[in-house]
């Protein structure tokens, strides 16, 4: 039954308390009120159920395993012997950990006056040059993470391709070339007596890339003495191949590298190594010069 209302007061709060009865009523009639009783009182007794807490994995623990038999064995009802087997949980992976050759650090850092002296005969070089070229100064972070090399955009603009294009990369002494009358002739030992498979695969894999290197200039050579980079327009760079030949030319933190256009997509590189002129630290003391800074930015020739 609904609840009466008190008298009211004017005629509107009367006409208001008059259509909330005829509402009342009619939601008694279809057993709305009921139904929402009931869905409330279900909704209060019902009590929220704990959270549950995160299990904690150990590291490492000991489980009780029973010992395999036979099904012979396992028929006469034998009292089982327990082993201890120690069990260890998999350790969680880490994105610093995927790739580890991605973040590999420089061979060897020559000092800031090596590196000066590698720029200065990069330089000397471009002046004598008389094609479109640029010098580059190799940062570590050239050298590790996605091994990528960001060009000079001025002489990208005016020389480079304005569409993704693969540049070929060609030097006249690649790091690595011998004598291939070394390589040709030489015959491959045998197989160790106890060398299993595997080993032997990997053996003869190390002496073929070995081989390629001496002929090609590298690994991942496509030619004797040249290699094929992706260029980058909207970025200014080189990305895909240029790995390969950072790690073919063995190429370290500090050193020069000049880029000489010879063709609409091949360009001359000629490396100075830093590590090279650590020699000359002695002899430039006695007469003291201005050193500028390593990270100075190079000039680029037209």
């Amino acid at each position: 039954m609904a609840p009466e209302l008190p008298p009211p007061k004017s005629e509107y709060e009367a006409a208001r308390k008059q259509r909330i009865q005829e509402n009342q009523k009619r939601m008694a009639e279809l057993g709305i009120l009921e139904a929402s009783r009931d869905l409330s009182s279900s909704q209060e007794s019902k009590a929220m159920a704990p959270r549950s807490e995160a299990r904690k994995v150990p590291r490492q623990r000991e489980l009780l395993l029973p010992q395999r038999k036979s099904a012979r064995m396992a028929a006469k009802g034998t009292k089982p012997r327990y082993i201890e087997v120690e069990f260890k949980a998999p350790a969680r992976s880490s994105k610093r950990a995927v790739g580890g050759a991605r973040f590999s650090q420089p061979r060897q850092v020559a000092s800031p006056e090596a590196q000066e002296r590698a720029l200065r005969a990069a330089d000397g070089l471009m002046e004598a040059l008389h094609c479109p070229c640029m010098c580059k100064h190799i940062q570590p972070s050239q050298m590790s993470g996605g091994f990528w090399l960001g060009l000079n955009k001025g002489f990208c603009t005016a020389h480079l391709p304005r569409s993704i294009a693969t540049l070929t990369l060609k030097v006249d002494h690649p790091q690595g070339t011998t004598d291939t009358k070394d390589t040709t002739d030489r015959k491959r030992p045998r197989r160790q007596k106890h060398e299993t498979q595997e080993e032997g695969l990997q053996r003869d894999l190390q002496e073929l890339l070995g081989e390629r290197r001496a002929v090609m200039g590298g690994v991942y050579a496509v030619g004797e003495g040249e290699w094929r980079a992706q260029y980058l327009p909207h970025k200014s760079g080189l990305s895909g191949g240029w790995r390969g030949f950072a790690l073919d030319q063995e190429l370290d933190a500090g050193d020069a590298v000049v880029f000489e256009k010879v063709s609409s997509d091949t360009l001359k590189v000629h490396i100075f190594r830093a590590a090279d002129y650590e020699e000359d630290a002695g002899e430039s003391d006695s007469e003291p010069e201005e050193v500028l800074p390593a990270t100075t930015k190079r000039k680029t020739k037209a």
